[in-house]
């Protein structure tokens, strides 16, 4: 007894408190982040916290004062951004005075410093061991990292003992035929031919007329299976349906932490013959391959502050970093940075698919462009578009009560013009692939689903939103024998049928939709919008 109480005069607490904050905000969000996230963030926190811990010690000369001010300094660097974003939720944003707002920064920032200079001064004053005080910090800070600790790896542990997985599919290739590279690029919420002539009075036919010129088989009636992303390119890489194999959404999640598309039949089968797999780095965690085992390379482009994962943004915002963001946000317009990271990514995407052919092959591309979705970040001509500086980045998450004709109208203008300058460099990428390829590719335009935001406009349930572009280009020697209704559960067992002398039995066209408030996926029937809503004026 006498050796834990010596344990718990030392001043232990500056470790729990510099990681208990980074734990519990992973906690807090743990079915929606990758598992360890949270490590890199901790040992950092660590770092500085024992680097501030020496310099105090090294000014007030005594061991457990200086813990004392240690953490008294964390507690309150970690507790700022909480505090600034409690107020701006309860809309205290400011003080007036004599007619001039104050901004919350302008008055929560002073009393913060004001607050922790003297919290250290009358530390530093103060006489004494800080016996009691070193041991109430320990056993409060342990218990609070103790039970955050437990719950993460009894969470982790329980969904991995658990994991529900797909079937494994085993393909092999025909033997001495000559294998292709494949290139599958993603072009996230890019609508059908139809769906833009009917909602957005865009005429795609040039762009699709480039393709079909270039020998691509257009699927006009084609469909995705599920209306969001990690769904519906789960289920395209996996040739199978996620409500087959998984309950409900959370274990769909839990096992997306574990293994997701990394793991996914599509890569394990081009790797199992001989393909080498090259991913983009991307913002969006449920398309990147970085801890794929069958990933040979990811292209990166140079970092920024805003490639930052969106879990490291999260913590910072919530310490007294906030007051960084929030100047970004009033003074330098953090949101422009954000779309000047977003147009450099896709161009350095765009203009690396230049470049793939030159890689040594057989070899697997996956670039998933986040773009037509919004944010809007080109016009016609590649600059910058001006939509952002009119509309907020979460439009397509307004409901179709709140857009009036006029609102959408200019949306869709902007949108128009972004999609005329994909097609441009859309068709420049595949004419050079093909142009630089030394034997002939496999070439799969795809999006993971249609448009939303038209979809609010009307009373469509969310049947637009399944309405995607497939857009597929095979060398003549592969017979692909794709139904212009195909859906894109079925895009990869109709190409691997081609290349090999399996018969992949071809699934039937379903739609999914998933709701949170039940945990589970419901079937959808697809409206059929030549009869119905088309004919109506978005007035």
């Amino acid at each position: 007894m006498s050796n834990l109480n010596k344990l718990l005069q030392k001043p232990f607490h500056v470790l729990f408190i510099a990681s208990y904050p980074i734990l519990f905000l992973y906690l807090v969000n743990i079915t929606e982040l990758p598992y360890g996230v949270y490590i890199k963030p901790v040992l950092i926190s660590l770092a500085v916290v024992l680097v501030l811990f020496t310099v105090l010690l090294f000014i007030v000369k005594q061991l457990n004062k200086a813990g004392i001010a240690t953490s008294f300094v964390v507690i309150f660097f970690y507790t700022y951004g909480h505090l600034q974003q409690l107020l701006n939720q309860n809309d205290i944003r400011g003080l007036e005075l004599f007619g001039i707002k104050i901004g919350v920064n302008s008055y929560l920032l002073p009393l913060y410093a004001s607050l922790v200079c003297y919290g250290l001064f009358r530390i530093y004053k103060c006489r004494g061991h800080f016996i009691n005080s070193t041991i109430c910090f320990n056993i409060i800070s342990l218990l609070l990292v103790g039970m955050s600790t437990v719950n993460i790896f009894s969470h982790d542990f329980q969904n991995f003992k658990n994991k529900e997985s797909f079937d494994v599919i085993d393909v092999q290739f025909k033997a001495g035929v000559e294998k292709p590279d494949i290139y599958y690029i993603l072009l996230d919420g890019y609508p059908r031919r139809d769906i833009l002539k009917a909602y957005y009075q865009y005429d795609n036919t040039p762009f699709i007329k480039q393709l079909k010129d270039l020998k691509f088989k257009v699927l006009e009636a084609g469909s995705s299976n599920y209306t969001r992303t990690k769904y519906s390119v789960r289920s395209i890489f996996e040739m199978d349906y996620i409500d087959n194999h998984f309950r409900s959404l959370k274990s769909f999640d839990s096992e997306n932490k574990f293994y997701g598309l990394n793991h996914a039949n599509i890569f394990r089968i081009f790797n199992k013959n001989n393909y080498d797999l090259y991913s983009f780095k991307t913002s969006y965690l449920y398309t990147e391959l970085v801890e794929s085992p069958y990933t040979t390379g990811i292209y990166r482009s140079l970092p920024s502050l805003n490639s930052l994962s969106h879990f490291n943004v999260m913590l910072l915002k919530s310490t007294l970093l906030a007051v960084y963001f929030h100047y970004l946000d009033d003074l330098t317009n953090y949101k422009e940075l954000d779309l000047a990271y977003r147009r450099k990514q896709l161009l350095f995407m765009l203009d690396t698919l230049d470049d793939c052919p030159k890689h040594r092959g057989p070899g697997f591309v996956f670039a998933h462009l986040i773009c037509p979705h919004v944010p809007l970040v080109f016009d016609e001509n590649g600059q910058v578009s001006k939509w952002h500086r009119e509309w907020d980045d979460n439009f397509d998450s307004i409901t179709h009560q709140e857009i009036s004709y006029e609102r959408f109208k200019v949306f869709a203008d902007h949108s128009n013009a972004q999609i005329t300058y994909l097609n441009k460099r859309i068709a420049q990428v595949v004419k050079n692939i093909l142009r630089n390829s030394l034997k002939e590719p496999i070439i799969i335009i795809q999006s993971d689903h249609s448009d939303r935001i038209a979809n609010f406009k009307l009373d469509l349930t969310d049947s637009l939103q399944f309405y995607n572009f497939t857009a597929i280009y095979m060398p003549e020697r592969y017979r692909l024998n794709i139904p212009s209704d195909a859906s894109s559960v079925n895009t990869f067992r109709y190409i691997l049928n081609a290349m090999s002398d399996f018969d992949l039995p071809i699934l039937s066209n379903n739609y999914y939709n998933y709701y949170k408030s039940d945990d589970t996926w419901m079937m959808e029937k697809l409206t059929d919008y030549n009869n119905n809503a088309i004919n109506r004026s978005l007035k």
